[in-house]
């Protein structure tokens, strides 16, 4: 969080912004109304919202087998970041160490 916000890229954080632990349902809703792309490392829960339930969201970036790497994380993610960024809205992207799959959510 912290290599993203020192190099420009305004972030929000779950667990800055919500005191308690807070349903998947609604963090989505949020990121939306507030026009951000989520980032999680939650392999179900997000795509189940979008795909089978319909929720809106304006891009999600699910980063997977990268949670036990934090520094690697980041620096993935900055990667990606630089390397697609505005055409990562209206995608359900997945990023692993070595690649990145793109599909459309639902308009």
């Amino acid at each position: 969080m912290e290599q993203l916000r020192a190099v420009g890229y305004e972030t929000l954080w779950a667990r800055e912004l919500f005191p308690h632990p807070t349903p998947d349902k609604l963090l989505l809703q949020f990121a939306f109304e507030q026009g951000c792309l989520l980032v999680t490392c939650d392999v179900q829960d997000f795509g189940e919202l979008v795909f089978r339930k319909g929720q809106k969201a304006i891009g999600i970036l699910l980063l997977r087998r990268l949670q036990n790497e934090p520094k690697g994380m980041a620096q993935r993610l900055k990667e990606v970041l630089e390397e697609r960024g505005e055409g990562l809205v209206g995608f359900f992207t997945t990023v692993t160490p070595s690649q990145v799959r793109r599909r459309p959510l639902k308009r």
